[in-house]
């Protein structure tokens, strides 16, 4: 019992030291990108002044959370501009804030991807956490954004279920709206963990379309591995190639394209046929006057159309 306690606590402790805690997470960004920061910033600052003193007469934190929501794009729909002023407003604000704002969850991003490496670069952690580290460090804010929702759900009769939707309707962005948290203590959450969990997503299933790429090019690779050949291919070689004791070049490329699928046999015709065409004295070699020759007769024939054409 002892070794396995041990085995335990060195997990938690790994597990704490390659997760992308709100320290790291957010530190990295700051020092990496100050200007970007103080944009951001600025951008919620502007939002929290316009939407609740200008445009709108919300609460600071409402307006506060309705610039969190808008500015990762997740979009939940329980608070919106609600005249024609307010309206034209988020269009520029909108339009300028989240470019501005995805520069900053890039970071974030960087940060959690990061964050995993570290993980796997270290052996005993990459050992001790089960070989998951990518799926341990970029779903952690995810799933505490999840228990946050269910445990800070204010008035609403939500189940886990329902608070597992929610956190993926949040972390993917789509934001439908059907479900939102009506509590202060949920908008505080959320303005803490939405970018977090957004940047999270992304790197987690950005690195599953990198592996559905990797797994794409590999099977490609595959295809244009040569097959081993065995005794039945020179036979079979030798009847396409009709008789002789050996078989040339040009037949065992022949064969081996059409059995790779690459070519069809009416291709490889037209190809023959190409050649021959060229090699006007049939001795199976081409000289620069045979194509001196075909160039002087396509001349001949755009003269000979001109013309025609006159």
């Amino acid at each position: 019992f002892g070794k396995i306690r041990n085995v335990n606590i060195k997990r938690i402790n790994l597990l704490y030291t390659h997760t992308p805690t709100a320290t790291h997470v957010l530190c990295y960004p700051i020092m990496k990108s100050p200007t970007l920061f103080a944009a951001i910033l600025t951008y919620i600052i502007i939002g929290v002044w316009i939407y609740s003193s200008v445009v709108e007469d919300w609460p600071v934190l409402d307006a506060l959370y309705f610039s969190v929501v808008t500015l990762t794009t997740v979009g939940y729909g329980d608070f919106y501009p609600t005249n024609q002023l307010s309206k034209l407003v988020f269009i520029f604000y909108a339009l300028t804030g989240i470019a501005v704002f995805g520069m900053g969850l890039e970071l974030l991003g960087e940060t959690l991807a990061k964050r995993a490496k570290s993980t796997k670069d270290n052996p005993t952690a990459s050992a001790l956490l089960g070989g998951k580290s990518n799926v341990i460090v970029t779903l952690v804010p995810f799933v505490m954004l999840t228990l946050g929702a269910y445990y800070q759900k204010g008035d609403e009769d939500w189940t886990l279920v329902d608070a597992l939707y929610f956190g993926v309707v949040t972390a993917t962005t789509i934001g439908y709206g059907d479900m939102t948290t009506s509590s202060n203590a949920g908008k505080i959450l959320g303005l803490l963990f939405i970018p977090v969990t957004v940047a999270a997503m992304t790197v987690f299933l950005g690195s599953i379309a990198d592996r559905i790429a990797k797994s794409v090019d590999s099977s490609e690779d595959d295809d244009n591995t040569v097959p081993s050949l065995t005794k039945g291919h020179f036979v079979a070689m030798k009847k396409d190639a009709k008789g002789g004791q050996a078989v040339s070049k040009e037949a065992f490329l022949e064969y081996m394209l059409l059995n790779s699928g690459k070519v069809d046999q009416n291709f490889l015709d037209k190809i023959n046929d190409s050649f021959r065409s060229l090699d006007k004295d049939g001795k199976g070699l081409l000289y620069s006057e045979d194509f001196s020759d075909l160039v002087m007769n396509k001349a001949d024939v755009s003269i000979e159309m001109k013309k025609k054409g006159k």
